[in-house]
């Protein structure tokens, strides 16, 4: 029976030494990890030789959301970011690791440019990128790939609003390097929006990618940086329909006040309704604008001719009532503007445009 027991003791020692020893063999991903981030230092340029630069190349893609402020000459875009480099320190050979040739690691365990947007608009400075994951190849390449979404300044153009396209440039460069240290450049010539949906207000049609090279006044150094051009055509059915037609409307209200009666005594209520319909439309239109004072869009010289229409349309209006109901001493008019304007023989034109000579005191036109 001892026997037994000491039997059992020493399979059952045997099965928790198997598996104690069996939790301590690494697999080939931790141990390449492991062996990759050994003596790593984040702070490091990836590079054998100092004097090298880091070749960073920049690709974005526009997302869903999509936002123009234009009031307060804001663009608000979600962005996927792809950021793509070589690092020699983080090399390996696959045949080592069981045939693997795909690594994704934390980003803020490798070294990373710090590409930020120079024109984006934060209350308290600029904003750190996200941690994601990199993902790295056995020759040491890394595809940094991290969505975000970015509020940046762009100068909005009302000239021909709501006909207008605007063009919103987004700058992307590296703020504490310089050129001789990390080079960035465009991977293509136009950004991505395949994957931007239709959008009620907007449409983007063109995303182009341009390099350029700053000098500063504060260094010597060039700092290179990649400028992503944002182009929008904005959608006018709805400012036409809500806008546009409403205001043509009033004008004709306007003009046709003049057919009114003088007697039915709406004429003057009929244009001035019109003239403080007008007024509230333009404030509509004015508090969706921003405050410019450069120039004056057409939608503003468009009211402005509507406003003068319908402020000489009261004054007609006033003349002709005066004339209509004023106690002065009507005389026919002088035989050279009759002869003028053909008086002189029956016109029924003349006629309907003079009222019949001041019909209510009944003046003959001879």
């Amino acid at each position: 029976m001892k026997t037994w027991k000491i039997v059992h003791f020493l399979l059952a020692a045997m099965l928790i030494s198997h598996v104690t020893s069996g939790s301590d063999i690494q697999s080939p991903e931790e141990q390449l990890i492991t062996n990759l981030l050994a003596g790593y230092n984040t702070d490091r340029r990836p590079v054998r030789n100092v004097s090298d630069a880091v070749n960073v190349t920049i690709d974005i893609a526009v997302a869903e959301y999509l936002h123009m402020d234009d009031r307060n000459h804001m663009l608000t875009a979600n962005l996927w970011m792809r950021l793509f480099w070589t690092d020699p320190f983080l090399t390996w050979d696959p045949s080592e690791y069981n045939g693997l040739d795909l690594l994704r690691i934390q980003g803020s365990k490798i070294w990373s440019p710090d590409i930020l947007l120079y024109n984006s608009v934060f209350d308290e400075g600029f904003v750190e990128n996200p941690d994601f994951k990199a993902t790295i190849r056995p020759d040491g390449s890394v595809a940094f790939l991290y969505p975000f979404t970015y509020k940046a300044a762009c100068r909005v153009n009302i000239v021909y609003f709501p006909e207008d396209i605007q063009v919103c440039p987004l700058k992307f460069g590296s703020w504490s390097y310089d050129g001789l240290k990390v080079d960035l450049v465009n991977r293509f010539p136009k950004g991505d929006i395949a994957n931007l949906g239709s959008m009620e207000e907007w449409k983007v049609t063109d995303l182009v990618a341009e390099r350029h090279v700053h000098y500063y006044n504060c260094c010597p150094e060039p700092f290179p940086d990649v400028t992503f051009t944002l182009v929008m055509k904005r959608r006018p059915l709805y400012y036409q329909y809500y806008i546009f037609v409403p205001a043509c409307v009033l004008m004709l209200i306007s003009l046709l006040g003049f057919l009114t009666p003088p007697e039915s005594g709406e004429r003057m209520t009929m244009v001035l309704t019109a003239l403080l319909a007008n007024t509230v439309n333009m404030e509509v239109v004015a508090g969706q604008l921003p405050k410019t004072s450069s120039y004056v869009p057409i939608i503003g010289k468009y009211f402005g001719a509507v406003l003068f229409v319908n402020a000489l349309a009261i004054a007609m209006n006033v003349v002709i009532l005066s004339l209509h109901f004023g106690s002065f001493r009507a005389q026919p008019p002088p035989a050279g503007l009759k002869t003028f304007l053909r008086l002189d023989a029956p016109s029924k034109w003349a006629d309907w445009f003079f009222w019949r000579c001041f019909r209510r005191r009944r003046i003959r036109c001879e």
